[in-house]
């Protein structure tokens, strides 16, 4: 699975036995993708930004990094936040289809729908650790 971003609900401190995890989604709740990564999640946030009042940057803090075993970065308060609120915008078919044509999304051929069902569990994740006062971690 090292071509996949796995993204996880977990606290913080999880982030060293993530790293060494062969498969996360036994232990944590989550998903992995082939298509989704930090650079297009990081491209929804802006774009849900530019749709919206915050003009806060949220970022991701890394956690750890190995040649071996790849990063585990940590989903920011402030990122959790917009995500999982995200859900509740009436523009968020807008914001999912100007995302859709962004050219990383492009590139890779996907169709709305599947662009959609991406953003959607993102989205589901991310209200999923702010219920459970956890956070979002991604391990590449």
């Amino acid at each position: 699975m090292d071509q996949y971003h796995q993204f996880v609900v977990a606290d913080a401190h999880d982030a060293p036995a993530l790293s060494n995890a062969t498969n996360p989604l036994m232990t944590w709740s989550g998903f992995y993708s082939e298509h989704l990564d930090l650079m297009k999640v990081n491209a929804l946030l802006k774009i849900l930004i530019s749709h919206g009042e915050s003009d806060e940057t949220p970022n991701l803090t890394l956690l750890t990094n190995s040649d071996d075993s790849g990063f585990v970065a940590a989903f920011s308060e402030s990122m959790l936040t917009l995500l999982a609120d995200a859900r509740k915008r009436p523009d968020l078919d807008e914001v999912i289809a100007e995302w859709h044509l962004t050219h990383a999304i492009q590139t890779e051929g996907l169709a709305l729908r599947e662009s959609r069902r991406m953003i959607h569990a993102l989205l589901d994740l991310a209200e999923s650790a702010r219920s459970q006062d956890k956070t979002v971690l991604v391990k590449k």
